[in-house]
């Protein structure tokens, strides 16, 4: 007697939340969680300044001023359409781009 091959169940609305769901946490935690700490630090930086805590502000801008120099040296040596992709690098948004 032959045996018949177990036929895999589908779900299709499971997998169809499923992309969803994968979609919504790439746009909340991989592109605007990013880009919110970024202009909060910045904004928390004037503030500092503003307020007579340079040193403050200097500890909390110092990373992001490195972190910038690292992303235009992978810029120019990674980015193939220099182009149109520059306004992206400048406003610290290029990371979530790529």
């Amino acid at each position: 007697m032959r045996k018949m091959p177990l036929r895999r169940r589908e779900f299709p609305l499971k997998d169809r939340i499923a992309k969803w769901f994968n979609v919504v946490m790439l746009l909340i935690f991989g592109i605007s969680m990013p880009t919110f700490d970024c202009y909060s630090d910045i904004q928390l930086g004037y503030v500092a300044v503003s307020t007579g805590h340079p040193n403050f502000a200097i500890a909390l801008l110092a990373p992001m001023v490195l972190n910038m120099a690292f992303q235009v040296a992978a810029f120019w040596k990674y980015e193939e359409q220099k182009a149109w992709t520059w306004p992206l690098l400048i406003l610290q948004l290029w990371h979530q781009y790529r």
